[in-house]
């Protein structure tokens, strides 16, 4: 989800209210889906388990609440890293804009870059934080499968703790065990990130010159569809 700040007068507050509060409220949503993908790419291919199957088994075992194992950290972790990201991106857009046109860039030029750096440092700024979110958070959502727990000496009717689950993987791997898939994750999420504001910025500051009187969604609307196209 790609928040624009555009204008220097931007309220950081109010943005971080209304946006970070709607991220969450839809991550929460949309968590059972992750929990039924996770299990579903653990299961042996050789089970030919169907996603309903696998449902029915998940509620079988831990009840409703099993679609939302992991759910806390999640919610945990998505408010403080949206905010980082939106502080982030705001943070760095404006000064990497004074840089590029002390460099000679102008225009497009000074949008690309500048939108391009700020969509960088937010997308390392939140993955710094969601990362370690995301492994325990796994890690919570395999509870309840009697193969997993098995492997792991675990009882599968015993409920998840998020403290417990931190302290098992700090202890078994260290601190760095919380940021394990980091380095994918910036491989995949930076270049991401700087496409796309950099797509972003240097499409609305061209439909700003060449439709000024199209409605401002319009053209946020059409600058957003080019950015996805190019990350794509």
């Amino acid at each position: 989800m790609a928040i624009s700040l555009d204008d220097d007068d931007v309220d950081i507050p109010k943005l971080l209210l209304i946006g970070s509060g709607a991220y969450t409220c839809l991550t929460a949503t949309l968590h059972p889906l992750s929990v039924i993908k996770t299990r579903a790419q653990a299961v042996s291919s050789a089970a030919h388990t169907s996603r309903m199957e696998l449902v029915r088994g998940m509620i079988a075992t831990s009840g409703v609440r099993g679609l939302f194992a992991g759910v806390v950290p999640v919610l945990a972790g998505a408010l403080p890293a949206r905010a980082a990201y939106i502080v982030a991106l705001e943070g760095v857009r404006p000064r990497a804009a004074t840089a590029a046109r002390e460099l000679g860039l102008v225009g497009v030029q000074v949008e690309a870059v500048a939108h391009g750096c700020a969509g960088l440092a937010a997308a390392a700024a939140s993955m710094l934080i969601y990362v370690p979110v995301d492994v325990v958070s796994q890690r919570l959502m395999m509870y309840g499968d009697p193969a997993i727990a098995a492997a792991r000496g675990l009882d599968p009717a015993e409920r998840p703790s998020f403290p417990r689950e931190v302290r098992l993987i700090v202890e078994s791997s260290g601190v760095r065990g919380l940021f394990r898939g980091l380095g994918i994750s910036l491989a995949i999420g930076l270049p991401a990130g700087t496409i796309w504001w950099s797509a972003y910025g240097s499409a609305r500051a061209m439909l700003q010159r060449i439709a000024g009187t199209t409605p401002d969604i319009v053209q946020k609307g059409g600058a957003g569809t080019f950015a996805a196209f190019c990350t794509c």
